[in-house]
């Protein structure tokens, strides 16, 4: 069984072939008598079985569909036991093939999809062994829709309760891309400042490891992102002015109904 990133995943609600092929003694493909297949969810509960299909010599599949409307379908570690007959021999499995069931960001709630965003691009993507929990990655992004909003005046917030977050309402387009890129920044100050406190170098044993260009390195990188939500703020007020149209990107001339009627142009968007 590898790492939870090199397990093969399905999404529920969305059909998945499942593979399998059949030895014999010598370590030769071959087609088993009864082939049959179960599957179990995280809590040992049978959610399917029946007979694979045969694609080639030895080689077989099962196409499984998780529905979300089925009570013992939950996300986590699922396992798959292949069975059958081998020159008159029953076989099993001494392990099983392992796979990880999520639902996809589509299926979540809008805070639950914004955190699970910024998850994948910090690579924290263990469900069972999350690096941040769920609650405080709640409370980054309740933290990020505060900043943007005191920015913006949106008018909208989010309230916790427990391990869940609610929006006061819909979420547009441009509010998505703000509270996603914001909490991204939020939860890279907080581990960069978490290995600040550590210094410049960590101490193992009697070997001492200089850690300098890693945290520069991750110093950088926020420095990146924050001017990227910077200028994302920037073009949004500028392209929220009634009637104007900002083309900041090529030429830099404010326009209005088409007739120029001033030329900028904006260094903080360059």
């Amino acid at each position: 069984m590898g790492t939870y990133t090199d397990l093969k995943q399905q999404i529920i609600n969305k059909p998945e072939r499942h593979y399998v092929e059949y030895k014999d003694a010598n370590g030769q493909l071959t087609d088993p008598v009864n082939p049959f297949v179960y599957f179990y969810n995280p809590e040992a509960v049978e959610v399917a079985s029946g007979i694979p299909t045969k694609e080639s010599t030895g080689v077989y599949y099962y196409t499984l569909t998780l529905a979300s409307s089925t009570s013992t379908v939950i996300e986590g570690m699922y396992q798959a036991w292949w069975q059958g007959e081998i020159n008159g021999a029953f076989q099993t499995m001494d392990e099983p093939h392992y796979f990880y069931v999520k639902f996809v960001p589509w299926q979540l709630d809008p805070s639950t999809a914004l955190v699970q965003s910024v998850r994948r691009l910090i690579g924290d993507l263990n469900p069972s062994a999350y690096r941040i929990s769920t609650q405080d990655m709640f409370y980054y992004l309740q933290d990020a829709v505060d900043d943007v909003n005191a920015q913006l005046l949106s008018g909208n917030y989010l309230t916790i309760e427990h391990n869940s977050a609610t929006f006061a309402a819909s979420l547009t387009t441009e509010e998505k891309a703000l509270y996603r890129l914001k909490t991204l920044i939020l939860v890279k100050e907080a581990t960069l400042n978490d290995s600040l406190f550590d210094g410049a170098a960590i101490s193992v044993g009697d070997i001492k490891i200089d850690v300098s260009g890693m945290i520069r390195a991750r110093a950088d990188d926020l420095k990146r992102l924050q001017e990227g939500y910077n200028k994302l703020i920037y073009d949004i007020k500028m392209n929220s002015l009634t009637g104007y149209e900002v083309d900041t990107y090529v030429t830099g001339i404010l326009q209005n109904s088409g007739n120029v009627i001033d030329q900028q142009y904006y260094n903080l968007v360059e």
